[in-house]
């Protein structure tokens, strides 16, 4: 079941994060006034046209990037991990090694991302580990945990 939740939870994760990319490097297309080049079947000549028209094209889509992952992990601080995981009813939790702090939460982010770019293998280490912690887990020294009652803001008297 845990697995499932953080499928789940990582769909939703890289849908706002490239949702708050792509519309941040939108916006900065258009306050620099730069146009997209005319489509082609071919998604990969397209790509390849977009860098070679400009250069900005690629600074401004790697800022965008980078400044999302920067806001998800700030929003990742009062959710205890991301809001994937929060929706699902998961968190993160140090495991043994201090508090959960910022930087802990950009690097797992950006790992997460980069295994998801490299055939996702994020979800590889999740279905093969015993722990269910994947490889951005692993590395950065986390568990993932489902949420007591108490925790989710369930009044006590209700349990």
């Amino acid at each position: 079941m845990i697995l499932l939740l953080r499928a789940v939870a990582g769909v939703f994760d890289l849908g706002i994060t490239g949702g708050l990319a792509a519309g941040m490097f939108y916006l900065a297309m258009h306050v620099f006034g730069l146009k997209y080049p005319p489509r082609y079947w071919n998604y990969w000549d397209y790509l390849v046209d977009i860098i070679n028209l400009h250069p900005l094209f690629v600074y401004l889509a790697l800022g965008a990037i980078v400044l999302a992952v920067l806001i998800y992990a700030f929003v990742g601080m009062f959710v205890r991990g991301s809001v994937g995981l929060f929706v699902t009813g998961l968190e993160v939790r140090p495991g043994g090694r201090g508090i959960l702090m910022y930087m802990r939460l950009v690097l797992r982010y950006i790992l997460f991302l980069a295994g998801m770019a490299l055939a996702g293998l994020p979800l590889y280490g999740i279905i093969w580990s015993n722990g269910r912690r994947g490889p951005h887990d692993w590395i950065t020294g986390v568990e993932v945990r489902r949420r007591t009652v108490q925790e989710r803001g369930t009044p006590r008297e209700a349990v």
